[in-house]
C-alpha cells in the first residue's frame, strides 16, 4: 500500500523551550520510532512534515541578530527548515531500521512547490508566523518592511502572510523514482518552498507559506496514493471532533465530513484547512483518511484509532 504521512510540526519540537535542537531531534526519534509497524508491514510511505515552529524559531533568532544580519526570507527559511527536519527525520529513521534489520532506503528531498498568487482570496496574509510584538513594534515592521499584521489574544501582534495552495510539485519525478526503487521519501516540508515564474519564466521564491494538507493530496494523486495518514496533536483533533470518539474512534464518510465542514467558523485553522484537503481527495477518489495522535501511528492501519474519513457508500 502506498501511504502518505503528514506530521504537524508542532509534534517535532519539544515542549521545553530550553531543550533547543536536541529536544527537537528526541522529538523526531519518537514520531519516527512510530512509524515502525508500517515499515514493518512494507508499506511504499512518503513523509510530509510541518514546520511552522521550525519557521518561527528560525525568524525570531532572525529577529535577535536583526542589527548584525538581514532578515532570511521565507523562501530560505522553508528551504533550510526542510534541510534540519528531514536530516532529523533521515537520521532516525536509518537508525529504526538498523535496529529493525530492515533493508530500505530513506531520502530527504528538499521540495518546491509552484503556487498561484494571482487569487486575491489565497493571497491574503492570514497565516501566523514568526515572533509576537507590541503595537508600537509592529507598526514600525509595518512601515520598513513592508509586514502585515494579526492581533493574537493575550500574545501580541504577529508578522501574517498568505497561506497557499501547492499547484505543481516540482521534484515529483524524483520523488517517484525514488519511490519506485523502494526508498522511504520525506519531502514537502512545510507543503513545500513556495515558488513561481516570473515575467521570463524564471523560477523565483515567494513571501508566503503553502499549505501541507493540500501538498499532502496533490502528492497522494501524483504517487497513486489512496490513503493519507494526518498526525496531529490530540486536543486538536478532539475540538475539530466535537462529537463523542467512543474508545478512541469515529468513522465518518464523506457527506459527514461535508457538513462538519460547513460547521466550522474559523477558516484559517490548520484542522479546518485538512477537513477540507481530505474532502477534496476522497471526492477524487481517495479510500481513506486517518486523523491521529502520533502514538497510534504504531497501529493505524491494522485497527481502529483516532478519526477515520471515508467515502460515501454506493
Amino acid at each position: 500500500m502506498k501511504v502518505i504521512v503528514t506530521i504537524d510540526g508542532e509534534l517535532l519540537v519539544s515542549n521545553v523551550a530550553s531543550s533547543g535542537l536536541q529536544g527537537q531531534k528526541e522529538a523526531v526519534a519518537k514520531i519516527a520510532n512510530n512509524l515502525e509497524s508500517i515499515l514493518q508491514a512494507g508499506h511504499e510511505i512518503v513523509i510530509v512534515h510541518g514546520n511552522g515552529p521550525q519557521v518561527g524559531n528560525m525568524l525570531f533568532r532572525g529577529e535577535v541578530a536583526s542589527h548584525a544580519v538581514p532578515p532570511v526570507p521565507l523562501d530560505v527559511c522553508g528551504a533550510d527548515t526542510q534541510g534540519a527536519t528531514g536530516y532529523f527525520l533521515q537520521q532516525s529513521l536509518r537508525n529504526l531500521l538498523r535496529r529493525e534489520g530492515i533493508k530500505r532506503e530513506v531520502t530527504a528531498v528538499v521540495t518546491q512547490a509552484v503556487v498561484d498568487q494571482s487569487d486575491p482570496e489565497l493571497a491574503a496574509p492570514i497565516k501566523g508566523i514568526g515572533p509576537f510584538f507590541d503595537a508600537e513594534r509592529a507598526q514600525k515592521y509595518g512601515n520598513m518592511r513592508g509586514w502585515e499584521f494579526i492581533m493574537v489574544p493575550g500574545r501580541g501582534q504577529q508578522r501574517a502572510v498568505p497561506a497557499l495552495l501547492p499547484r505543481q510539485i516540482l521534484e515529483i519525478n524524483s520523488i517517484r523514482y525514488l519511490m519506485e526503487h523502494g526508498t522511504i521519501v520525506i519531502c514537502g516540508g512545510g507543503g513545500g518552498i513556495p515558488v513561481s515564474y516570473d515575467e521570463q519564466g524564471n523560477l523565483i521564491g515567494v513571501e508566503a507559506v503553502v499549505n501541507k494538507s493540500h501538498t499532502s493530496i496533490l502528492l497522494a494523486d501524483e504517487v497513486g496514493a489512496d490513503t493519507i495518514v494526518f498526525v496531529s496533536q490530540w486536543e486538536k483533533i478532539r475540538q475539530a471532533f466535537p462529537q463523542s470518539i467512543k474508545d478512541g474512534f469515529t468513522r465518518l464518510t464523506l457527506t459527514e465530513l461535508n457538513a462538519l465542514i460547513e460547521e466550522q467558523d474559523d477558516l484559517t485553522d490548520s484542522m479546518y484547512l485538512k477537513l477540507v484537503a481530505s474532502s477534496k481527495f476522497l471526492q477524487a477518489g481517495g479510500k481513506s483518511i486517518w486523523i491521529i495522535p502520533s502514538e497510534q501511528l504504531r497501529t493505524v492501519l491494522d485497527q481502529d484509532c483516532g478519526i477515520q474519513l471515508v467515502p460515501d457508500p454506493e
